[in-house]
């Protein structure tokens, strides 16, 4: 994006005519301008270069660092001149957004792109809730993690894996005469007539171990016909429980 010029820009450096305002920073102002034979290129005054050598000194390094660098990779450097009171660079006008705008136009695309994660998760959850299938809910629930780790998503998978579990604790070698779980329901306490007592990890999967604990449960991933029937279009299959 090309500003106008703003007063106090020269309408002229060189032999280059100004067109207006590319950009502008702590080092200098970046113009873009025309060649006498009507080139379109871009101009680089360094801010009160005049009176700073150090700062002149730098400006001739970027100059050579950029015409040692193979043309394809940078703007071609046309015209150098470093000497008081307008120091400046003239380089290859080479069109296209600036880094702002390529930084903004990166934001709005992540920030787009998290709020369709965010609708089609929820949406896989839905379904999850919805399916017949115990098989293709697990899985369903599986796919929402896969595109976005939410709240919702957690507790579903969470859910999935919540009916009991039934087994015979074993290890005591005498009569079980207590038990009791620990504040968290994470570890299970016994004691027994054999003067012992016993700690049993009895926790759900950690969030790490969701996903392949539900994956384990299922036996399988989803089919590619059960994706293009149940995941929001537009979104590509992919192999949930390799």
């Amino acid at each position: 994006m090309v500003d106008r010029l703003e007063p106090g820009d020269p309408e002229r450096i060189g032999e280059f005519w100004l067109a207006g305002r590319l950009g502008a920073g702590g080092q200098g102002v970046v113009y873009e301008a025309y060649a006498p034979d009507g080139a379109r290129v871009a101009v680089k005054v360094l801010h009160g270069a005049a009176g700073s050598p150090h700062e002149l000194e730098q400006m001739a390094a970027e100059a050579r660092a950029a015409q040692r660098v193979a043309s394809f990779c940078t703007a071609r450097i046309v015209q150098v001149r470093l000497k008081p009171p307008l120091p400046y660079i003239v380089s290859e006008y080479i069109d296209g957004l600036s880094l702002q705008a390529q930084r903004t136009a990166a934001r709005q695309r992540d920030t787009a792109t998290r709020q369709r994660d965010t609708v089609v998760s929820g949406q896989l959850v839905t379904r999850s809730e919805q399916a017949a299938d115990p098989t293709v809910a697990a899985l369903l629930a599986v796919a929402s993690r896969s595109i976005q780790r939410t709240p919702e998503n957690r507790a579903r998978l969470l859910d999935l894996l919540a009916e009991p579990e039934h087994g015979i604790i074993t290890g005591n070698a005498d009569t079980v005469l207590s038990v009791a779980f620990s504040p968290d329901g994470r570890s299970l306490a016994t004691g027994s007539a054999d003067e012992t007592a016993r700690l049993w990890d009895v926790a759900m999967p950690q969030d790490k171990d969701l996903v392949g604990a539900v994956c384990k449960a299922a036996g399988r991933t989803l089919t590619r016909q059960e994706w293009a029937e149940y995941a929001p279009s537009g979104i590509e299959y992919r192999n949930l429980c390799p």
